[in-house]
């Protein structure tokens, strides 16, 4: 245990007997911000279950009590670089109810990680550690494939850096950071037209910048269908899986994105589309302008920033609130959660890892909220998710989920 675990555990367990004072609660806030979450020991998931013990009891409401004073202000203390460690507006990051809860806290000046599950006692009085599976899987990167209408195929993450392909007019260019260019001569007098379509493979991820100027990046598990040069009147493309778009601005071209499901209308914006066939619903979120949203059944609404549209498999189309910078930490490198249930974080790691899921027994019931790097490797992310009490093992290119 790092003398800085065993400092936040001193003042951990002070906070619950209510014995800090102001200075010692602002140095408690600051070592959680600065804390690297690799060298947080297991050591504090023992003292948040040690509350409950006969050692060191608290009653229910006061233990909900200080855990609610504690998140907000985890929350809104700010880093080394004066930006607030996890900030969702209008929503808390765990939901209490009735039952108290366990928390893992992993907190570094880039996020905070919380696990949250009902306090029972693990009888195994262990965590299992992966770190050194000898199946261990490595994170996703920058892999893709572009496929031209004559059905060539392109391999464009071990592409050479310079120009891929001339299609009529229109120039694909790969730089040197790996992403690709369409870039149109309009001097020239060809308008020729070929429909390109650009797929990231299971733990893949790629952007690209489209012959308007709109750049675009995928997720794992994504496609996007476009012709090598738009039209006059609209600029129409069409996507699988989640894709995060800022569109150049035309106001005489309105930007057309479609979905199996859904139709998305837009002049100049930015937004987010998650479309995974294996998730409840099609989530638009917009971050700036504005985009109007079209159900199959020709329902429809118009999103304004912060708002997210979601259509359900059963076709309802609802709008919520939300921090729209949570819809896109997965373009900047991190896994986001919200009081998000086992499966739903299993399909991330499914797509990212290129990993098959499988639950040994019945599902947990442990809900996960916060962010986590998406540049760790497997057993680094289960061992982080293995604090709530729930077991997994890694076999070949499965995640057996024990418990």
């Amino acid at each position: 245990m790092s003398n800085t675990d065993d400092k936040v555990q001193q003042l951990l367990r002070r906070y619950l007997e209510g014995s800090l004072s102001r200075d010692e609660f602002r140095e408690f806030l600051s070592l959680l911000s600065e804390i690297d979450k690799s060298s947080l020991s297991g050591e504090l998931f023992n003292l948040w279950e040690s509350s409950a013990s006969q050692e060191f009891s608290l009653p229910e409401e006061e233990w909900n009590s200080k855990m609610r004073k504690l998140t907000d202000e985890i929350e809104n203390f700010p880093s080394k670089d004066n930006k607030k460690i996890y900030r969702n507006p209008g929503q808390k990051i765990l939901s209490w109810g009735k039952v108290a809860a366990a928390i893992v806290v992993l907190a570094t000046a880039g996020g905070v990680f919380w696990i949250i599950n009902s306090r029972q006692e693990n009888k195994s009085g262990i965590i299992a550690d992966l770190s050194n599976s000898k199946n261990d899987i490595q994170p996703g990167g920058n892999r893709a494939f572009l496929t031209l209408e004559n059905g060539t195929r392109i391999t464009l993450d071990s592409l050479r850096n310079g120009t891929v392909v001339t299609q009529g007019n229109t120039e694909i260019v790969k730089l040197e950071d790996g992403k690709l260019i369409y870039n149109v001569n309009e001097e020239e007098e060809s308008q020729l037209i070929i429909n390109n379509k650009i797929i990231t493979p299971r733990s893949g991820q790629y952007q690209v910048q489209l012959p308007d100027g709109t750049r675009v990046w995928l997720n794992s598990a994504s496609s996007i269908s476009f012709p090598s040069v738009f039209k006059d009147d609209e600029r129409n493309i069409e996507i699988t899986g989640e894709v995060y778009f800022e569109v150049a601005h035309d106001g005489r071209r309105p930007f057309i994105v479609k979905t199996v499901d859904a139709q998305i209308k837009v002049l100049g914006t930015r937004f987010n589309v998650n479309a995974y066939e294996d998730e409840e619903a099609v989530k638009v979120t917009l971050l700036e302008g504005k985009v109007n949203v079209l159900s199959p059944t020709e329902n429809s609404v118009t999103l304004s920033p912060g708002q997210q549209a979601s259509l359900s498999k059963t076709g309802d189309l609802n709008v919520a609130q939300v921090d729209p910078e949570t819809a896109v930490t997965w373009k900047n490198g991190y896994f986001q959660f919200d009081h998000a249930d086992i499966q739903k974080v299993m399909r991330q790691l499914s797509r990212w890892y290129d990993v098959e899921v499988v639950y040994e027994k019945s599902v947990p019931k442990q809900l996960f909220g916060g962010e986590m790097q998406r540049n760790l490797t497997l057993s680094q992310v289960l061992n982080i998710l293995g604090k709530s009490q729930v077991k997994f093992r890694i076999e070949e290119r499965k995640i057996i989920v024990m418990n």
